[in-house]
């Protein structure tokens, strides 16, 4: 026997998708908000560093003012020592220009290679010298001008901070950002393996359904081989009244639609099952000798509709592929297609190779199956509805079609028309 899948397979691989879908989902999130607020981060920490230049800075300044009102020029670096110390000579430096651009307080262990006395904010290169090593860093400077008493810009301060500081709250920003994505993408994955087992009662439902279906076919094989016998028994007596024989072959009738139930069950309970894990053997197959056999078995139900059956094979070549499953494939084709037709109408059957496609198709006049419908027909129970009268079926045959064209490599098509009828096509590559 075959089988397209595996059942517990199906669903580990169902619950495996649907973690790392949710995982995905997470991890996605996470990268968009991240992306989102890293630039406002970065901004946030430049201006804070700038912040600290500035404020700083105002606050030497107040304190200038305040002492030249009261000490001469030549002790500003004294006085102005204890707020100046408060810096770190490696990574910051403080200068003092007058009115003529000299310098007359330096702090720090940098000299600037040169005095800018435009206001603002830039960035300068540093000279570090330490014994015979020479080093130049980049400095972010604030430049501000000082206004003394009688309101003349007298003094320029130059405040620096080492840009490798700035760049390093940078990369601990970005490190803290990929580690906390990495963190809440970690929980989302957790969380989302634990929510991936809520399909666990739909797998549990889907095994008793299955396991229902063949304990059913199987109870069912015994009664129906009993009535099947005693029916026959009874319609083989010649005395039997013309009453009692009419009854007999309604009975007749409705035992082949049971059978025809239970055959399809037993046969979707086998393809979902354990034993139908291997793989098909693919041999040579008399496309005409098929069309012929299936087209024999349905007979009686075809001359019961006053049906016509029209083979057209332009398929002279055998095909590689599975005799049972083809079989099975056209034997519901054809019986759908005698289920839903009207009496008196005319089937189709066709095969064709074109273009490295076999085609193998059955065409009937009954009242098409409207565009919203099509997916599901194909749905295991799914019966369509004829306002007309009442078609017998489980809804399982179509379902085993798709199933079993998938196994062989094929995919199944439905093109229908209301009120004009449907053409089913199974399509293999021929390469």
């Amino acid at each position: 026997m075959y089988s397209v899948l595996d059942e517990r397979t199906a669903f580990r691989k169902a619950r495996r998708k649907l973690g790392y879908l949710y995982l995905a989902t997470i991890v996605c999130i996470v990268v968009l908000a991240e992306i989102l607020i890293f630039p406002f981060a970065y901004r946030i920490i430049t201006e804070r560093f700038d912040t600290q230049l500035i404020q700083f800075v105002q606050h030497i300044a107040n304190r200038l003012v305040s002492v030249l009102e009261t000490h001469p020029q030549e002790r500003l670096g004294g006085l102005l020592l204890p707020e100046i110390s408060l810096l770190q000579p490696e990574q910051e430096i403080f200068v003092i220009l007058d009115r003529r651009g000299q310098a007359i307080v330096q702090w720090g262990m940098g000299r600037l290679q040169q005095f800018p006395v435009r206001e603002g904010i830039i960035d300068l290169p540093v000279e570090f010298i330490e014994e015979t090593e020479q080093e130049t860093k980049e400095f972010r400077v604030l430049v501000r001008n000082v206004r003394g008493p009688l309101g003349a810009a007298q003094f320029t301060f130059l405040m620096g901070k080492d840009l490798a500081v700035l760049t390093q709250q940078h990369q601990m920003l970005l490190i803290g950002m990929i580690l906390l994505g990495s963190i809440v993408a970690a929980i989302g994955g957790f969380v989302g393996f634990f929510f991936s087992y809520a399909l666990k009662p739909v797998e549990e439902s889907t095994r008793k359904m299955r396991q229902f279906s063949q304990d059913a076919s199987h109870e069912l094989k015994t009664p129906l081989s009993i009535i099947r016998t005693t029916l026959d028994l009874l319609l083989s007596k010649e005395s039997l009244s013309d009453t009692a024989q009419e009854k007999a072959h309604i009975l007749q009738k409705a035992y082949r639609r049971i059978e025809h139930t239970v055959d399809q069950l037993t046969r979707l309970a086998r393809e979902e099952g354990k034993e139908a894990k291997s793989p098909l053997k693919k041999q040579p197959v008399d496309i005409q000798k098929l069309i012929t056999e299936v087209r024999q078995e349905f007979t009686p139900l075809i001359q019961e509709k006053g049906m016509q059956v029209q083979i057209q094979n332009d398929h002279s070549r055998n095909l590689a592929s599975s005799y049972a499953a083809l079989k099975t494939i056209l034997s519901n084709l054809l019986d759908n297609a005698i289920k839903y037709a009207p009496p008196h109408t005319t089937i189709t059957i066709s095969a064709t190779a074109q273009e490295g496609v076999f085609t193998l198709s059955v065409q009937d006049q009954g009242p098409g199956i409207p565009l919203e419908k099509q997916k599901q027909v194909f749905e295991r129970f799914y019966t369509q509805s004829n306002p007309n009268h009442h078609t017998p079926g489980a809804g399982i045959g179509l379902s085993i079609v798709k199933e079993t064209a998938a196994a062989i490599e094929g995919r199944i098509e439905l093109m229908s028309v209301e009120g004009e009828g449907s053409t089913f096509s199974l399509r293999i590559s021929l390469s």
